[in-house]
């Protein structure tokens, strides 16, 4: 911020402790214009785990379509609609005054941007990724539909709203893995993985933060993580034993659900969040590791 000099100071001369006599009243200092002080990366989503929850099932669709030109398409345009939504909370002012006067223009600018790489993207799609790939993306596409009107409002960060965007997220395993050679099956599967390794990550944040705040509206989710956690473990080991076919990919679940099994048991302090969110990400490539390989 740019700091106001008196005229003798614009020549080296120093401010006196008070005003000159016969100076008249001292004027009250002008509010400074809102300057943008913060990089690009400030248009960048702050909701860190979102990015998790969308890049492994966007690398496990785009592995299972052998990164088939259509799948690589439809994977630049969910990138860039998910980019696109801190430019509109910023618009919106869900960031703040200060930030919207700061960052507004910028903000404008990167989602005309990002607005015009989705179009492209999917046009490219349109032309590269056979039918069954556009099939597979009206599964996301129906999910992510009731989001649109959270889309840069601070509902979206409700537990019902992240659910529903974790479920879109998963699901975008579809359309990239049905561009390709994989059957049926194993991307359901894929999907249905993240899917509820998701779940209870969700929850076991919530809790975290629930734990420390004590609002009884809130409480539910101290007894629903480890609870959904423990029917992921459950759900994944009778789909290996009762499914040989591939229900052992369903075991790739368990780092993830075992993680927030842990979480949910021993909610830590919300200060440890970030080592929180490591810990999700190391299991969660665990997942992408044994999805790939099992």
């Amino acid at each position: 911020m740019a700091t106001r000099m008196t005229a003798g100071q614009g020549q080296g001369e120093s401010a006196g402790p008070g005003p000159e006599r016969g100076a008249g009243p001292e004027r009250a200092p002008e509010r400074a214009p809102v300057r943008a002080t913060a990089t690009g990366a400030s248009l960048l989503p702050r909701e860190h785990g979102a990015y998790a929850q969308l890049t492994f099932p966007l690398i496990t669709g785009l592995a299972y379509a052998r990164f088939h030109p259509g799948a690589v398409a439809f994977a630049v345009a969910a990138l860039a609609l998910f980019l696109a939504h801190e430019p509109v909370a910023v618009m919106a002012g869900v960031r703040g005054v200060r930030l919207k006067e700061a960052l507004g223009e910028a903000a404008r600018r990167r989602l005309a941007v990002l607005a015009g790489v989705a179009v492209l993207a999917l046009a490219a799609a349109v032309v590269l990724a056979p039918a069954r790939g556009w099939l597979g993306g009206l599964v996301p596409a129906a999910l992510a539909l009731p989001l649109v009107p959270l889309f840069g409002r601070r509902e979206i960060k409700s537990v019902g709203a992240e659910l529903l965007v974790a479920a879109a997220f998963s699901a975008s395993v579809l359309p990239l893995a049905w561009c390709g050679p994989a059957a049926v099956a194993p991307a359901v599967l894929a999907a249905v993985v993240w899917l509820a390794a998701y779940v209870p990550a969700i929850l076991g944040v919530h809790a975290v933060k629930a734990n420390l705040k004590k609002k009884a509206e809130d409480q539910w989710t101290l007894v629903a993580t480890p609870a959904a956690a423990v029917m992921v473990v459950l759900g994944a080991l009778a789909a290996a034993a009762w499914l040989p076919a591939w229900g052992l990919d369903a075991l790739a679940v368990l780092p993830p659900a075992l993680t927030a099994l842990v979480i949910g048991l021993h909610p830590p302090h919300p200060r440890h969040l970030k080592r929180i969110g490591w810990a999700m990400v190391t299991a969660d490539t665990l997942a992408l590791t044994l999805l790939l390989v099992l």
